[in-house]
């Protein structure tokens, strides 16, 4: 009896520890920015982003499905390299995706991604991919709908159906930065 019971303990042990075990690595990116700003009051490299970025926690894990992922990933896979544009650069986000870093300005599609000399060179991100990165991340909820409307994304594909303005006139102490964890929603 006691073979018997020692026999089922490990086979469930066995069962809890192959289900808790999760073969794939799930997809996700994380998302860095601004709050309330579609243009910074200084020059912000992508450097100083992505060492800030490092150092807080995650406000808020948002899940998208995974058209949507898709799409953000394939957008930012695509960037196109811009030459004889000037390198300084006016960024409000910074996104990790995986073994692609990227920075984007908040007012149109100009990024700057990081290559292997581990400079951000500057680029082009399609209005798409720079739309849904600001509107999955809920980066417009922190703008207030006169400076929304000034966004390039916004004017050609219009304000979010889920944007609360609400967000940006609460009472309290304004929020700085906001950091997010996007992920597929199984």
């Amino acid at each position: 009896m006691g073979k018997r019971i020692n026999l089922y303990c490990m086979f469930i042990i066995c069962i809890v520890l192959l289900m808790s075990c999760n073969s794939h690595k799930e997809k996700e990116l994380t998302i860095f920015y601004l709050c309330g700003t579609i243009e910074s009051h200084r020059h912000i490299e992508c450097t100083k982003l992505d060492s800030i970025c490092k150092t807080i926690e995650y406000d808020d894990t948002i899940y998208v499905n995974t058209v949507v992922f898709k799409q953000i990933e394939d957008g930012i896979r695509n960037v196109k390299p811009v030459k004889n544009s000037p390198n300084s650069y006016n960024s409000v986000m910074y996104v990790n995706a995986g073994d692609i870093n990227l920075c984007l300005n908040g007012t149109d599609n100009r990024c700057w991604v990081k290559q292997t000399d581990g400079q951000y060179h500057p680029s082009v991100i399609n209005d798409k991919t720079a739309y849904l990165l600001k509107w999955k991340s809920h980066y417009y909820n922190f703008l207030p709908h006169d400076v929304l409307v000034l966004d390039k994304e916004i004017r050609q594909y219009g304000i979010p159906y889920d944007y609360r303005e609400n967000q940006v006139q609460k009472p309290v102490k304004k929020k700085e930065v906001s950091k997010v964890l996007l992920k597929i929603r199984m």
